[in-house]
């Protein structure tokens, strides 16, 4: 009984997250990606994690066997105000509410107020859809979606790291705009938080593993 209950909620699951998905590719319109995403939060939207919502926030998810010898990297994407996860999954593929490899694990919450003022004329520019129903945050974030799904993805130098640190360019988010792939692996190292024990387990569990078998080999191995 209780495995069917289990594979009962398991098909529920991802029968919400069929619904839920949306999927970007080759999008010229920003609007069209502002419509699709429907009214702002405004600061309204909690952590939800046994739906995968996390407002304002950098989230990832581990990358084997990368994220195995390096914790910080993986895959990542970026939320809206409704926590919403909106990720570049391949080439000219972006996809909202339903990130690549299923749940988040790591979460790095962000200051929708720390946007930079210097943005405002980006801002006018993405302001002919919603009206005041539609907070910046979420502009700025259609935008990088928008932008991300006329391009061609790339391990290596053009991915899912990107397309979340481009994003936070256009915004000029905490008035900086030259975050990288680089800056958001030690930004999620000294910022990140585990998406309950789960989330811990499945990020760091392996990388952990990894350290004690190696340690204790050289333990024994100086015996």
């Amino acid at each position: 009984m209780k495995t069917n209950f289990k594979n009962q909620e398991r098909e529920r699951e991802r029968e919400r997250m069929r619904r839920s998905t949306v999927f970007f590719s080759n999008e010229r319109d920003t609007n069209r990606i502002l419509s699709a995403m429907g009214p702002s939060s405004r600061g309204k939207s909690s952590i939800d994690m046994s739906q995968n919502r996390y407002p304002y926030s950098i989230v990832v998810q581990p990358f084997p066997p990368l994220t195995w010898c390096l914790p910080t990297i993986g895959h990542m994407g970026i939320t809206d105000s409704r926590g919403r996860v909106i990720d570049f999954q391949g080439p000219y593929a972006m996809v909202m509410d339903n990130m690549m490899l299923g749940s988040v694990c790591v979460y790095v919450p962000l200051n929708p107020e720390k946007i930079s003022k210097s943005t405002l004329s980006e801002r006018d520019q993405l302001h002919s859809t919603g009206g005041d129903q539609i907070e910046d945050w979420d502009r700025f974030v259609a935008k990088g979606a928008q932008e991300y799904s006329n391009r061609c993805h790339n391990l290596i130098c053009d991915n899912c790291n990107h397309h979340v640190a481009h994003t936070l360019n256009l915004m000029g988010y905490n008035n900086y705009r030259h975050w990288g792939m680089f800056q958001l692996w030690v930004y999620v190292l000294l910022h990140g938080k585990p998406a309950g024990t789960r989330g811990f387990l499945v990020m760091y569990g392996p990388f952990i593993a990894i350290c004690v078998i190696v340690a204790f080999s050289v333990l024994f191995a100086s015996v």
